[in-house]
């Protein structure tokens, strides 16, 4: 079963720091224009922290930056640019956002979840992860011994019992509120009435967790406490990590799809975008029925439309007007298998049919990004993909089944610095 706990958070003072020059975007996702931006916005700006080696592209030693990273840790919290609540409790996050033009909210719960090796059946992965953003991780837990940003986690509320108890909190005054520099606007409760924390607990009892966001980070804090206990430096705190937990019915929960753009070392002088497209098309008509769609516009509008009607299809987009709608004649592969049929049936094709020895594919969550730098000549091609449900990622997560990376992106991401947990305080 999963155990929650409430926890003394700690946050930013409001009357040292505004909110909008400190939060953050995740430390994976920020690009070094962004990262230029927020360490200028804010000596205090979370970037100053999360930022690790892995990221900082030369310069400081290794050493230097995690040292230094504690340091600041360690400064901000004397200095009083943080500030730690008095009370455990939970925590409810409100994040208001825009995507494409529509105004959306999200509500998360915030707790002290307790690690649980993915074997034991109670916290499931969604997709495979890599050595080398958990080492970086782990020296950043080693210099500030704390959870700097939050797992982001899933589970189903089927019955509202939590989002019962989530309203109730939203009638209260809010701890923090303000806004992120993209423009997000964000609100936080606490809930420390000791019966509404008892329910919280009970109501995850017997529900599994799907990890949306920040495998690397669980897996971290699971090598962490191991590394700790094996040193007999261990604290009770150390079996619990910071997750904010969304329930799949939410209608805030956005998962956009990760769109695939094509090119290759050298241009294609001999075939058009609309050369492109028919070779594309004839080639691969065994599989898929196609239809030409024409302009950019047109192309991702059909592809929404496919989706909406629950018909399964591939946009691509080549310039000129030169765009496809490609739909595949077997569709009876479950749906947290959608990249893995797209990289088989197509993307692994794709130097034979447009005869490129070598191709190189980048990606988006951007389709109109996409088809900017198709028209700009930066890319030979796009493909544009469906979404898969919310509902599909948790099934197959908790039956076991990880999916490629690049398949699913929850937006927005959770901020980094919005509330953060010390590993050293004792927990209700």
């Amino acid at each position: 079963m999963a155990l929650l706990k409430p926890f003394c958070a700690l946050r930013y003072n409001p009357q040292k720091v505004a909110l909008s020059a400190v939060l953050a975007p995740p430390y994976d996702v920020i690009s070094p224009e962004e990262r230029a931006a927020l360490q200028a916005s804010s000596p205090h700006n979370m970037i100053h922290l999360i930022l690790g080696q892995s990221r900082i592209g030369g310069g400081e030693q290794e050493e230097t930056v995690y040292a230094s990273a504690g340091e600041k840790w360690r400064r901000w919290r004397s200095d009083g640019v943080l500030t730690q609540e008095d009370t455990p409790a939970f925590y409810v996050v409100e994040q208001r956002f825009l995507h494409e033009g529509e105004e959306y909210t999200r509500v998360g719960l915030v707790a002290a979840v307790r690690l649980e090796p993915y074997d034991a059946g109670v916290i499931f992965p969604h997709e495979k992860t890599f050595a080398g953003p958990k080492q970086d991780r782990f020296r950043l837990m080693e210099a500030v011994n704390a959870n700097l940003d939050s797992v982001f986690g899933l589970y189903d509320d089927r019955d509202a019992n939590v989002s019962a108890l989530i309203r109730a909190a939203q009638r209260e005054t809010p701890i923090l509120s303000g806004k992120s520099s993209d423009g997000q606007r964000h609100r936080v409760w606490a809930i420390t009435d000791a019966k509404a924390c008892e329910a919280l607990q009970a109501a995850f009892a017997d529900a599994p967790i799907v990890i949306a966001d920040g495998h690397h980070r669980y897996e971290t804090a699971l090598n962490y406490r191991d590394a700790r206990c094996a040193a007999e430096d261990a604290s009770p705190d150390l079996d619990f990590v910071m997750m904010t937990l969304c329930s799949i019915r939410d209608p805030g929960l956005l998962v956009l799809p990760t769109h695939r753009m094509i090119g290759g070392a050298d241009s294609l002088p001999t075939m058009t975008g609309a050369g492109m497209a028919q070779v594309v098309s004839v080639s691969l008509q065994s599989a898929f029925e196609s239809e030409m769609t024409g302009a950019a516009t047109h192309t991702m509008i059909e592809l929404g439309k496919a989706a909406r009607a629950g018909r399964r299809a591939y946009g691509a987009y080549f310039g000129e007007d030169a765009g496809l709608l490609l739909c595949p004649k077997e569709t009876d592969y479950p749906r947290y298998e959608e990249i893995a049929h797209f990289t088989r049936t197509i993307l692994d094709r794709l130097p034979e049919i447009l005869e490129a020895p070598e191709l190189k594919v980048d990606y988006t969550h951007s389709g109109a990004e996409a088809v900017c730098k198709v028209n700009a000549g930066d890319a030979w091609g796009v493909f544009l993909l469906q979404g898969v449900p919310v509902a599909d990622v948790f099934e197959a997560a908790r039956t076991g089944h990880l999916m490629p990376e690049k398949t699913t992106f929850f937006y927005p991401k959770l901020q980094s610095g919005l509330l953060m947990r010390d590993l050293e305080s004792e927990l209700a």
